[in-house]
């Protein structure tokens, strides 16, 4: 429960916000004229670089010449109907992505805010979902927030509108290769350049926590819970904070808001910067209330990181219609990385690409091998519109453990020493051969069910005998040897 000082000191804020706010248009009316004037704001003083808690009006300009320099018509007054001026040289946005260098890229058994996002198009980095947000009307749709330039990064470099509407979101990031794709948690729906904001619908199969990850002291201790309370709007002066799948927790206050401007925020002390690589879409969450005021999605060009720059929640929610996911705070959510759940006995993110390579470059070296690679490849697109979209094939995926069992091979792969167990989460090998054998066989096409019958009686020996990649690998290399020596 916050506290009432703290309630009563954020609503003195806002009642000076909204007086500045009242005035914005007469004051930039006056300003706006002046030669090298670039935008006008409203937030809080800086004053040597360091930032003040007194509300002023923000005057941006390319260049801050000394006084002596500027004609006396030109020169910007040190205040306007009565309100104090602040002038500040203009600081261009990038958007912040990681590049394989993050800190945080566990996979998560129940999906939550702050983690790693990535999507899939080659070549773009990781960036944070934010949180889980549903239509207004519409509970029953639960879709994950992050930036456009995270979720839909051609379109926010001028693809033409729906050019990334329907590609998948993984978490901790993409990953489809070879015979089957991994990691998908969502598909995008919608998104805003202006707002740098994006929609991707998560999957019905996909569990959730509607908060941000839970931070943790050295001792064990709980730093933050990541509970939400929904939406609000934004108050200059106020403490927030994020958790980035960078950066982790970072603290700052709101140091600008008003209508026509991205919001501002400072890192506090001890934080030394707010915002890294990959921590872009992330939620602000006014820590006096426990709400979403912004989505961060940038800092200035010059590399500074101690301020970090957002959408107001206030806009989103205008231009798209929804609603911030509130935590139930009576749940105990079992948000935990795959590597520490012990039943299914994996200890990794289920299938990176780097394994997927890893098996693709051991099946070239022999002529076998080839062969094998070759038929996942003539099947592959099919194997994954059955998997993601034939709803008995993707039932009969699930409930056979399939995304489990993958793992373990591909973990295989990462750790030598590795044996596939010949039971999962109470499903045996051959009870998982027996009927993604008869769902493929059912729905899919003449070619892949031609190629299943010449080979489904040497794949099942291989899957029931093996137990890693390598002798999977090597016993197709030994019965393809054989048939050609027969």
């Amino acid at each position: 429960m916050a506290d009432q000082r703290a309630l009563d000191e954020r609503e003195a804020r806002r009642l000076v916000q909204d007086r500045f706010l009242a005035a914005y248009d007469e004051v930039k009316a006056e300003l706006i004229h002046i030669p090298g004037i670039v935008n006008i704001g409203m937030g809080l003083r800086e004053r040597g670089g360091a930032l003040t808690n007194e509300p002023a009006f923000r005057v941006y300009v390319e260049e801050k010449l000394p006084l002596a320099d500027v004609q006396p018509e030109n020169r910007i007054p040190a205040e306007v109907r009565g309100f104090p001026i602040d002038v500040i040289k203009t600081r261009p946005r990038v958007p912040k992505l990681g590049f394989n260098d993050e800190n945080d890229k566990r996979n998560y058994k129940t999906k939550v805010g702050g983690s790693k996002i990535g999507v899939d198009i080659h070549g773009t980095g990781g960036g944070t979902l934010g949180c889980f947000v549903s239509p207004i009307g519409d509970p029953s749709t639960v879709l994950i927030m992050s930036a456009q330039h995270v979720l839909m990064p051609r379109e926010f470099k001028g693809a033409p509108p729906g050019k990334d509407a329907g590609i998948g979101v993984g978490q901790p990031d993409y990953s489809g290769s070879l015979c089957c794709v991994c990691n998908e948690i969502a598909k995008n729906v919608d998104g805003d350049k202006e707002l740098d904001c994006a929609f991707a619908r998560l999957k019905s199969d996909v569990k959730f926590a509607p908060k941000v990850r839970r931070i943790k002291k050295s001792d064990g201790s709980v730093e933050l819970t990541g509970f939400l309370k929904g939406a609000d709007f934004a108050v200059q002066g106020n403490p927030v904070w994020k958790v980035g799948e960078k950066s982790g927790l970072t603290r700052g206050t709101l140091s600008e808001i008003h209508p026509f401007v991205p919001l501002e925020v400072h890192a506090s002390a001890p934080f030394a910067y707010f915002i890294d690589n990959g921590d872009s879409g992330s939620v602000l969450v006014d820590a006096v209330t426990e709400k979403v005021v912004g989505l961060l999605h940038s800092r200035p060009e010059d590399g500074a990181t101690v301020i970090g720059f957002a959408t107001r929640m206030s806009d989103i929610i205008r231009k798209f219609n929804v609603d911030i996911l509130v935590t139930d705070e009576s749940q105990n959510y079992d948000v935990m990385g795959w590597d520490e759940e012990e039943r299914i006995g994996v200890t990794g993110p289920p299938t990176p690409d780097d394994v997927f390579a890893a098996v693709a470059d051991r099946l070239r070296m022999t002529e076998a091998g080839t062969e094998l690679l070759n038929l996942f490849g003539r099947h592959k697109n099919e194997i994954f519109e059955l998997v993601n979209h034939r709803r008995p094939v993707t039932i009969a995926w699930q409930r056979s453990q399939g995304p489990a069992y993958l793992a373990a091979w591909m973990r295989s792969v990462r750790e030598p020493a590795y044996r596939v167990p010949e039971s999962l989460n109470g499903v045996t090998r051959q009870e998982i051969a027996g009927r993604l054998h008869e769902a493929f066989t059912e729905y899919g096409s003449d070619a892949l069910r031609a190629d299943l019958a010449s080979h489904a009686h040497t794949l099942s020996r291989i899957w029931l005998e093996s137990s890693s990649m390598e002798q999977g690998i090597a016993a197709w290399e030994r019965s393809r040897t054989s048939a050609l020596v027969r």
